[in-house]
């Protein structure tokens, strides 16, 4: 999908690649969400909670530099830190409620929905109009932790369907 120029385009790319993660989620049952392929390996309920995770964080960073406070944002050009974010994320959620994990899924993405709409146009398109996303335009962190994201992580879901028949 090629990268959206308007907002409107944004929400419809956000709502589009979102589609195909929520009917792969249709057909798995609580038992198969839950399931992982061996210890310390995610599960699909794992998948959807690092999703969720992560459309929090974005959302954080933004208010968080609105109201000119630090965005605590690693610097994810180091070797690995991405990798060990996204462990941390997995640790800080495996315990939780496979009913936790989906009203999470679905309040984020409602709440990123609604903040992309909020964002004026402008801000979401122009260069260096935040400090937190360097030379980066914000519609760069939007499509990163939303549509971007989706479909990778639905690649994820799909492999796991295939290996336990679903």
């Amino acid at each position: 999908m090629n990268r959206p120029t308007t907002k409107k385009e944004l929400l419809r790319a956000i709502r589009a690649e979102r589609k195909p993660l929520e009917a792969a989620l249709k057909s798995i049952s609580d038992a198969e969400l839950v399931k992982s392929p061996r210890p310390g390996a995610w599960s699909i309920k794992d998948i959807l909670a690092h999703v969720s995770a992560w459309e929090e964080i974005f959302m954080g960073w933004y208010e968080a530099g609105l109201e000119g406070g630090k965005v605590g944002k690693p610097d994810f050009s180091q070797a690995g830190v991405l990798a060990e974010v996204n462990r941390g994320l997995y640790e800080a959620n495996k315990d939780r409620s496979l009913e936790d994990v989906r009203a999470g899924f679905e309040s984020s993405y409602e709440s990123i929905l609604a903040l992309v709409a909020s964002i004026p146009e402008e801000d979401i398109f122009t260069r260096d109009k935040f400090a937190w996303t360097g030379t980066q335009k914000l519609v760069s962190y939007i499509t990163s932790n939303t549509s971007s994201h989706y479909p990778m992580h639905l690649r994820m879901i799909e492999a796991l369907k295939r290996k336990y028949g679903i």
